[in-house]
């Protein structure tokens, strides 16, 4: 909550004295890389937020002046909210207001009234009644690889997501156990790996390849996508294929049909994985 009564005089200013604030003063702490375990900071290697046909901008206006991000006549060419009154966003319901879709950015706000009101702003995704669905709350938000594995065709067909799925990637072998274990979600260490789960890692890797043909994909991935398949070897080595362990197996089939017997699709997805490894040896 932000309170203008309480501003402090030249806060914005540098060089201003904070003396007063009841802040704790920053303490230096050692860095969270171990160099023992070989281990590096790097910047996470992702396409930069740029304005675009995909984009949605528009324009507001504030104390009778014009404020643009981009200039009025491209407006009509990018995709988004439609805009009327020349460029005013106007409430539905009393004062709540629909950008109408999804929108990933920030308001700026300007009011008139009596000192001392409070004005509060909640954002929400839909303007409908609640609906039981997945949801960013729990471990639904964690990067599951089971999900990854399942969509990273279709989004690669329909976005360029190299360099998301190369990061994906990257989260993935950062924590690879050194028997070729990886986790169920990354970042994260929940171990054992489902072998649906697990299979992000080759599958992921053998699509980034397919679809952009870079041989250095397979390169870079290609030992740890081995040690993986080795380490899911040494489960079928043990148990044979019709015991394979499975951590989450055929995950919420839809009712009323029964879940598929789960070392049958952990078994599918050893054998996945065992012809992709395949693929890549071919190619490399």
């Amino acid at each position: 909550m932000y309170d203008s009564r309480r501003d402090r005089l030249n806060w914005t200013q540098v060089g201003f004295n904070d003396s007063l604030s009841a802040w704790i003063m920053p303490e230096s702490l050692p860095s969270p890389v171990d160099p023992a375990q070989n281990g590096t900071l790097v910047l996470q290697d992702m396409p930069p937020i740029r304005a675009g046909s995909d984009a949605l901008h528009f324009e507001t206006t504030i104390s009778g002046e014009q404020q643009e991000y981009l200039h009025r006549k491209e407006i009509g060419e990018i995709r988004g909210a439609s805009l009327a009154n020349g460029g005013i966003i106007k409430p539905v319901h009393d004062i709540t207001f629909d950008l109408g879709q999804n929108f990933a950015g920030w308001c700026r706000c300007k009011f008139n009234g009596p000192r001392g009101v409070s004005v509060f702003i909640r954002h929400a995704e839909i303007l409908t009644q609640p609906l039981m669905s997945t949801n960013p709350q729990r471990d639904e938000r964690l990067g599951w690889m089971g999900d990854a594995a399942l969509s990273v065709d279709e989004a690669l067909y329909n976005f360029d997501f190299i360099k998301m799925f190369l990061n994906f990637l990257n989260l993935i072998v950062d924590v690879q156990l050194s028997n070729g274990a990886v986790p169920n979600y990354v970042p994260g260490y929940y171990f054992p790996p489902d072998p649906n789960w697990g299979t992000a890692l080759p599958t992921i890797t053998w699509q980034l390849y397919r679809h952009y043909g870079d041989v250095r994909i397979l390169e870079t991935y290609y030992d740890h996508v081995r040690a993986y398949v080795e380490y899911i070897r040494s489960d079928y080595n043990s148990k044979g294929l019709g015991n394979l362990t499975y951590l989450f197996g055929d995950w919420v089939p839809p009712p009323p049909q029964p879940m598929t017997d789960q070392h049958l699709t952990s078994s599918f997805g050893f054998l996945h994985d065992v012809s992709l490894l395949i693929n890549m040896s071919q190619v490399l």
